[in-house]
């Protein structure tokens, strides 16, 4: 049984390959629309076509069937879906119906809705967890100073979109925390998906820590 990690995957969000840069969602059209607007850095009233979301909807359920099996762990950082108000409950349930792993747990993000908490098989709005002896912080944002993280333990999170992890490698070189969220991941792997503890214990070896908080004891 592996354990796996995750974070704003905003199935349904009409606007996130705008906002997250999702380019391989988006058709030739649609693609020169957004590259406009990045280069103008003006966000104006535009998104892709629901045709775009639905294709990015199951390209990502796709990738965590096809690492997550059905009896692993998958933690989800927060941001899961989005939907008109009446409807989300029932849309949540949808998406979460085509994923296979049936152990999801949910640490809730800003969009997440108190609708869709008891769908997960626990939530929370932040947790401590330990796998394979190590201590793991999990929360949608992200922390400079979480409990032993002095002593080598981890912190996860996403709601960024990748776009914090340069200025926190500058403020904390050496940290023992990542954005989890599939457009960090996108980045490291090249892929829309989780990440398992074993591929985020391979890439924290390269890294030394950093003892921020020194007086910590507990």
């Amino acid at each position: 049984m592996e354990t796996w990690f995750t974070s704003d995957t905003h199935f349904g969000h009409k606007r996130i390959p705008l906002y997250a840069k999702r380019k391989i969602f988006l058709n030739k059209e649609e693609l020169r629309s957004a590259e406009k607007i990045w280069s103008s850095r003006l966000y104006v009233n535009w998104s892709p076509s629901w045709n775009s979301i639905r294709k990015m909807n199951e390209h990502i359920i796709n990738n965590i069937n096809k690492y997550v099996k059905k009896n692993d762990i998958l933690w989800h950082l927060g941001d899961f879906s989005f939907s008109k108000k009446n409807e989300i409950e029932i849309s949540a349930k949808k998406y979460l119906d085509q994923i296979n792993c049936k152990n999801i747990f949910l640490v809730r993000g800003n969009h997440d809705d108190s609708k869709i908490f008891n769908l997960f098989k626990e939530s929370y709005d932040i947790k401590e967890i330990i796998v394979h002896n190590k201590l793991i912080i999990l929360n949608h944002y992200a922390q400079a100073i979480w409990r032993k993280s002095h002593s080598g333990s981890w912190m996860l999170y996403g709601h960024s979109h990748s776009s914090a992890e340069n200025w926190l490698d500058n403020a904390m070189p050496g940290r023992l925390s990542m954005d989890v969220g599939i457009d960090n991941i996108y980045k490291i792997k090249g892929e829309y998906r989780p990440i398992s503890f074993k591929e985020i214990e391979e890439l924290f070896k390269k890294r030394s820590g950093v003892s921020i908080d020194v007086n910590e004891i507990s």
